[in-house]
């Protein structure tokens, strides 16, 4: 059965230009953990909106973190589709606060129309773990292929969709804030 892939990085964060200025060690600040989208990521959402709305999508699969949520919620906001969190689609698991999570309990109450019951932590448990990207990435897409939908969005960072598009063979695996890829996966 052919699927159509969107690959949808997250809209431009707060800690995405305090590494613009301060670089790889605006990531240790405890004031981007989580981080919010700026207003030029939420304009960057918007845009894509309009750009995706004709899309058929079927399902949704998106990070838990407060950047990629927020994303999604304004990119499928017109759209009556299961939207799914997943911790295997997440940026890595690493000492970066700006990875790590807040609390499901807490991002329930943030993201109501999103269906959190595949993640069982509430507390982020990945946070600072040893990460191993091929195996989430291999596991993800056998989780895609065994599900019934043909038409799928996974908002997600940009190290996990790097890896992805290099799974799929895609030659130009970079995607700025907000960019997508179309892949077809048979």
């Amino acid at each position: 059965m052919t699927k159509t892939i969107y690959l949808i990085r997250h809209a431009e964060a707060e800690h995405n230009i305090a590494f613009n200025i301060y670089g790889e060690t605006a990531y240790d600040s405890p004031n981007f953990r989580d981080s919010n989208l700026t207003h030029a990521g939420i304009n960057q959402a918007e845009n894509v909106e309009f750009k995706l709305n004709v899309v058929p999508f079927q399902v949704v699969f998106t990070s838990p973190l407060t950047r990629a949520l927020h994303t999604t919620s304004i990119i499928f906001k017109n759209q009556y589709i299961p939207i799914i969190a997943r911790e295997d689609i997440r940026e890595r698991y690493d000492r970066h606060p700006a990875n790590n999570r807040k609390s499901i309990d807490k991002l329930k109450q943030l993201y109501t129309f999103i269906d959190f019951s595949e993640i069982t932590n509430n507390e982020d448990i990945l946070y600072n773990t040893p990460d191993d990207l091929v195996a989430r990435t291999n596991s993800f897409i056998n989780y895609i292929v065994s599900r019934p939908e043909t038409v799928i969005a996974v908002v997600s960072h940009e190290t996990f969709l790097k890896q992805l598009l290099s799974y799929f063979s895609i030659a130009d695996t970079s995607l700025k804030n907000c960019e997508f890829k179309c892949v077809i996966l048979e």
